[in-house]
């Protein structure tokens, strides 16, 4: 039986999406995203913006049904918008890998609300790159947006990283 290719985008170093196979030849062999991260990150299209220390990224996503996850009835699972925060500030400050990610909830978020992910660079010490992030919803009665999560995170970027941006 022959099955479809499977593809995902994702953010390349140069602030550019690429699309790669997530099937086929070398499978088991690569560290390329699965169909599971496919559809945890369906819609996840970050716009990239300069900013003093880098760039700041902002995503805005309407959740599919699948990607409705609730702990409790009527609010997303905290869990996944972590990962959705993960992800954002990873994107952030791409090569790097998270040392430390810390989230405070301010209001639980309904399923249908579209969300709007938040990514910037606080400071850079090194190897060291210290995020903060935000998941921002409508606000009550739909004036303006307020933040729902709040994320400090430590992402350290490779020793390679930093040799060729000294």
């Amino acid at each position: 039986m022959h099955q479809a290719a499977s593809r995902v985008s994702s953010l390349n170093d140069d602030g550019k999406f690429t699309s790669q196979r997530t099937d086929g030849p070398g499978k088991g062999h690569d560290h390329r995203p699965g169909p599971l991260l496919q559809c945890l990150l369906e819609g996840y299209q970050p716009t990239i913006r300069p900013h003093r220390l880098g760039r700041e990224l902002e995503a805005v996503l309407q959740l599919s049904r699948r990607q409705q996850m609730c702990y409790y009835e009527g609010k997303l699972f905290g869990g996944y918008l972590t990962f959705l925060l993960d992800q954002i500030l990873a994107d952030c400050c791409k090569p790097a890998v998270t040392a430390y990610l810390h989230t405070d909830f301010a209001r639980p978020i309904a399923p249908h609300e579209t969300i709007h992910l938040r990514a910037w660079p606080e400071k850079i010490e090194g190897r060291k790159v210290f995020l903060r992030g935000a998941i921002q919803v409508s606000a009550d009665h739909g004036h303006g947006m307020v933040d729902a999560v709040q994320a400090r995170a430590l992402f350290i970027r490779s020793k390679s990283h930093n040799a060729t941006h000294a």
